[in-house]
């Protein structure tokens, strides 16, 4: 296994701004820890949430607990896949079709419906929207790769088979 880094849930997170980065398809290896993971927050793990979109775990008691959102307050919405599960064939915003886990490596695919351009990229907080000590992931990222477009089945199946090797 690969060095990872580990977010508190309180107040680490890791932003670069001034930057110009076009994602189509973006894989993220996580794992989240029901230790550090505060179960009122959303969970970002790659993004910019004010008005463009992001990729977040929701941990918060409700209709979409144990699901994701992908829309950043912007109406962006994703197909998605996590764990071999077969890729949604609907585009959602926010949902919980498939789950995610506490305590596992996970590999999670997602592919936006458009391409989305980032001029902030902030992993494990919501960003500047939102004030330190609220919405923070809690847990570990081991590997995010973003391109910048949609891979064609093999570059997909390469990648995914890639993770898997070094995550699973």
């Amino acid at each position: 296994m690969y060095p990872y880094l580990v977010f508190d849930g309180v107040d680490d997170f890791l932003e670069v701004s001034d930057i110009q980065l076009s994602s189509h398809t973006v894989f993220i290896v996580y794992r989240m820890d029901p230790n550090f993971q505060d179960r009122n927050d959303l969970a970002q793990l790659w993004g910019q949430y004010d008005g463009v979109g992001h990729v977040a775990l929701d941990a918060r008691r409700g209709s979409n607990e144990l699901g994701f959102s992908f829309d950043g307050n912007a109406g962006t919405r994703a197909l998605y896949q996590i764990d071999g599960t077969p890729k949604t064939s609907e585009y959602f915003a926010n949902t919980n079709l498939s789950p995610w886990a506490y305590g596992n490596w996970q590999i999670l695919v997602v592919e936006f419906e458009d391409a989305v351009t980032l001029d902030t990229l902030t992993v494990g907080h919501l960003g500047a929207t939102f004030p330190i000590g609220q919405h923070h992931f809690g847990g570990a990222i081991g590997e995010i790769m973003s391109f910048d477009r949609l891979l064609d089945l093999n570059e997909y199946e390469q990648t995914l088979e890639y993770l898997r090797a070094n995550w699973q």
